[in-house]
């Protein structure tokens, strides 16, 4: 089996990084690859630097487009695709060079809808900060044993990324205005569709953690966004995943909880924003405390809340104090 597989890697500001990242693409064992560029109106070199790379190797693409966002600018390279499969690379990151044959194998050894890798975290300074790999071997989930343990942190992240998707059943999913958490929306649409997860014991993309990312560069109001992630999912998971709900309940707390402590600095968070919070904490803490699965961080959060969101505030400014 030799299909054709595109990767779509959106480009927004990412000048010094991109080179580096194309450049992991182009090194890869697995050669039929349709690499798609989606320049989203980039202010910088990188429209520039994408052109130069596409008369380098034909397999490259380059999309221009104005200005709409990682999420826009992804799906406009979804639609494009030419390969049966589709996998993303953030063009500020790198991937190993078995990345995609890891991930095609692993698809095909069980023929599942998805399959996935672990992904390591490096600093501005080359120093690895966090590995993150689930399995010590290739292994076979079924769609809703791998929902609830993705939820709960246990089995791979809710990035588009370190994943191969099947193309039809990506452009089924309608694109979101979410500018945070728009890859875990995207990402817990198509899980609900599967019906089998390979998930490999490999370690193939690098993350670089950097202080003028999109998710370190947003105002904390934008973070409002994971609110509205989980509400905007809800009545699904209801409805198609049930036996899942503890653990979405789980991961709705959390980011309501992290969504609050960056409002709390924010001037433009509004008080119906946290009223909104307040009341998705109160409604589902008693639930998480009872969770055996739930983090530890998190039921202790949900504890301080029995004493008023402002307490929660002022316990998380104190504690950021000895970090």
């Amino acid at each position: 089996m030799n299909e054709k597989i595109s990767v779509v890697v959106p480009v927004y500001k990412t000048e010094k990084y991109l080179y580096d990242s194309v450049q992991s693409l182009l090194a890869q064992t697995y050669q039929n690859l349709d690499i798609i560029l989606v320049d989203d109106g980039s202010p910088d070199r990188c429209g520039e630097i994408c052109d130069r790379l596409a008369t380098q190797d034909a397999r490259i693409r380059v999309l221009h487009k104005s200005n709409g966002g990682v999420s826009r600018a992804r799906f406009d390279g979804i639609y494009q695709a030419s390969g049966e499969y589709v996998a993303f690379i953030d063009s500020d990151d790198t991937v190993d060079p078995e990345y995609i044959e890891t991930l095609y194998h692993a698809m095909h050894e069980f023929s599942a809808d998805v399959a996935t890798c672990g992904h390591r975290v490096k600093n501005a300074d080359g120093s690895i900060v966090e590995r993150f790999c689930f399995s010590t071997g290739n292994i076979c989930l079924s769609n809703k044993e791998a929902l609830r343990r993705m939820l709960y942190d246990d089995c791979c992240s809710l990035s588009l990324c370190c994943k191969l998707y099947r193309t039809a059943w990506l452009r089924d999913i309608p694109p979101s205005d979410l500018i945070l958490g728009e890859d875990s929306y995207v990402c817990l649409r198509y899980f609900l569709k599967c019906r089998r997860t390979a998930h490999t014991g490999a370690c193939c993309y690098t993350y670089y953690q950097r202080e003028d990312s999109a998710v370190h560069a947003n105002a904390g109001v934008k973070f409002y966004d994971y609110v509205h992630l989980y509400d905007l999912l809800l009545d699904e998971f209801q409805r198609e995943a049930p036996e899942c709900m503890r653990a979405y309940e789980n991961r709705l707390v959390e980011n309501n909880f992290t969504a609050f402590l960056k409002l709390c600095s924010d001037p433009a968070a509004t008080p119906e924003m946290i009223g909104h919070i307040a009341e998705n904490i109160k409604k589902y803490k008693d639930d998480i405390l009872k969770d055996k699965q739930s983090h530890l961080r998190t039921k202790a959060a949900c504890l301080l809340s029995s004493f008023g969101m402002k307490t929660v505030d002022r316990v998380y400014s104190l504690l950021s104090h000895f970090k």
